[in-house]
């Protein structure tokens, strides 16, 4: 499931007020194989730290992933430039 700009908010202002948390690992994640992909407003893990990023920098540090020995959708050198949008 491909999440919305709401569903992120609702998820950041809960543990803002109620979870002692203060590290976000945020990830694309795996396409689903078993049914079609639904639209959601992130698709890129480099969208979602951005907007995580823009609403609560200051409440939050986040974390990112890298694929070390490289990722079947892309290259190496497309990998490193992407690790680069993500910081």
């Amino acid at each position: 499931m491909e999440l919305k700009k709401e569903e992120i908010d609702r998820v950041l202002e809960d543990l803002e007020k109620n979870i002692i948390l203060k590290n976000i690992l945020a990830l694309r994640g795996d396409y689903p194989v078993d049914r079609e992909l639904e639209v959601g407003d992130f698709s890129y893990a480099r969208d979602l730290i951005n907007y995580i990023h823009e609403k609560k920098s200051d409440k939050f540090s986040i974390g990112a992933a890298y694929y070390v020995e490289g990722h079947r959708e892309t290259n190496d050198l497309l990998d490193l430039f992407h690790l680069k949008r993500k910081s």
